[in-house]
C-alpha cells in the first residue's frame, strides 16, 4: 500500500513538474518573442534551471524541517529482523 501511494505521489508531482516549469519556459519564450529570436531558447532553459534549483531549495528546507519521531519499543520489535528477536 505504502509503495503504491509513492508511486502515486511520484506521478502526481511529475505531471504537476512538467507542467509548471513548462509554463515558465513559455512565459519566458513569449516575453522574449518567440523561439526564433537570439537566446530565447538559452533564457527559457536558465529560467527553468533557476526554478529547479528553487524547488530543491525549498524540498531540502523542508526535510529538515519535519520533526524527528522515535519509534516506540513495539514498532521496532516489529521491524527488526527474526535473527534478533527474542
Amino acid at each position: 500500500m505504502v509503495t503504491g501511494a509513492n508511486m502515486f505521489a511520484r506521478s502526481i508531482g511529475s505531471a504537476v513538474g512538467v507542467a509548471v516549469f513548462g509554463a515558465v519556459a513559455n512565459a519566458i519564450l513569449d516575453a522574449s518573442g518567440g523561439p526564433n529570436q537570439p537566446g530565447a531558447v538559452v533564457d527559457a532553459a536558465a529560467a527553468v534551471f533557476v526554478a529547479v534549483l528553487v524547488v530543491g531549495v525549498l524540498t531540502a528546507a523542508a526535510a529538515f524541517a519535519m520533526p524527528r519521531v522515535h519509534a516506540s519499543k513495539s514498532e521496532e520489535e516489529e521491524t527488526a529482523p527474526l535473527s534478533s528477536r527474542p
